[in-house]
């Protein structure tokens, strides 16, 4: 993994502390262990995190639980950071953390990245509102995977105004380019209803993906996009919540003119899909 030297805009906050000895340490050196923790999109900890001390070849990998150890160094003041594709793919960076570590003990640490709404805040300073949330998208072929510059994407959703008698829905929409590397920043979007993002790629058809940010300040999206037109097909089954299937349930891609029903186990074939991300939605009597 690159470690970059370029500064972003990020904030890592620590908690150090000794903690009694768990096993033997050798006089004169000093253990140190640690916990990386995703606070902005898994809120778990973070395994496949790269830590590592400023000016030395001292690395190490956090395991499925989030847990890195360095041990045998010797005492005194060390620059911690780490890196994962997490903060690579928000463009948000971990700057160097100073720890202090003493003789014979065990020094523990916890990272963290930053937070929905520190992030929102950070890519999204000019965000004039207020209860708002920011999405970041990674626009990709479908194909390969590979990231896609000057995409223009889209942001669409409806806010409802409640009156004295009625109820009326207002639209709202962001726009954004994505840049060399894929990305595409969209601020100031609800976080209370759901946001469809919109893609269009050379003459590839509209791709589509809905997200829902569920009171977070902070998401993100992948909007996988074919560049060229292409169809293909989708599979799958209409079910209740207890797993049966719903016979003749009538399925439709969205934004497109494909539809069929469900067969008698309530699976279904959509055929000439236009390739891309769809939004597959399923209608049936007596299932609103």
């Amino acid at each position: 993994m690159v470690r970059r030297a370029a500064v972003r805009p990020t904030l890592l906050i620590a908690w150090l502390g000794l903690l009694p000895a768990g096993r033997a340490v050798a006089q004169g050196t000093t253990l140190l262990r640690g916990v990386v923790y995703d606070s902005l999109v898994t809120a778990a900890p973070l395994e496949g995190a790269e830590v590592w001390v400023e000016g030395t070849n001292r690395t190490a990998r956090t395991d499925g639980a989030g847990r890195f150890e360095l041990a045998a160094l010797a005492p005194g003041r060390y620059r911690l950071t780490f890196d994962h594709p997490v903060l690579d793919s928000t463009g948000l960076a971990a700057p160097p953390m100073v720890v202090d570590v003493a003789a014979g003990g065990i020094t523990a640490v916890t990272l963290t990245t930053p937070g929905p709404a520190t992030a929102h805040r950070t890519l999204c300073p000019h965000d004039p509102w207020q209860k708002t949330g920011a999405i970041l998208g990674l626009v990709r072929d479908v194909v390969d995977a590979k990231p896609l510059a000057n995409v223009t994407v889209t942001a669409h959703w409806n806010t409802y105004l409640l009156g004295a008698a009625s109820v009326r829905a207002e639209p709202g929409t962001a726009a954004a380019r994505s840049d060399g590397s894929g990305r595409v920043l969209l601020c100031n979007v609800p976080t209370d209803v759901e946001v469809l993002i919109q893609g269009k790629a050379g003459d590839g058809p509209v791709g589509m993906v809905l997200v829902d940010l569920a009171g977070r300040a902070f998401g993100r999206a992948a909007l996988d996009l074919a560049t060229a037109a292409s169809v293909g097909t989708v599979t799958g089954f209409v079910r209740k919540q207890n797993g049966a299937g719903i016979p003749e349930a009538e399925v439709v891609a969205i934004g497109t003119d494909r539809r069929t029903r469900a067969d008698g186990g309530g699976g279904f074939t959509l055929q000439d899909v236009l390739a891309g991300p769809r939004i597959v939605e399923a209608h049936a009597i007596g299932y609103p």
